[in-house]
């Protein structure tokens, strides 16, 4: 494994779409059985409204949702340790 973030509950996520040439937010994760995971961005932000401020403007949000959700910082914190543990014995 190369890396991994571990993600916050899906009930602090804001999804993203482009409706009528406007970005729509709307809160939670929104998946149709037709959606698949493209792939992820990590970025920087404040909070939620700065990180939606952000992606707005992505332009891969004309290709489809964005779901946005923080990384959970104590489990990846815990994996941090895991693997500084790991690359000791190594």
């Amino acid at each position: 494994m190369l890396g991994g973030e571990a993600l916050d509950s899906s009930r602090n996520t804001a999804t993203l779409r482009l409706k009528d040439g406007a970005v729509d937010v709307k809160d939670g994760p929104y998946a149709e059985t037709k959606e698949v995971l493209a792939g992820f961005n990590v970025l920087e932000a404040r909070d939620l409204n700065h990180a939606i401020a952000l992606m707005s403007t992505h332009p891969g949000l004309k290709a489809g949702p964005f779901e946005i959700r923080a990384a959970d910082e104590g489990v990846s914190r815990m994996f941090e340790k895991h693997q500084a543990a790991n690359d000791e014995r190594k």
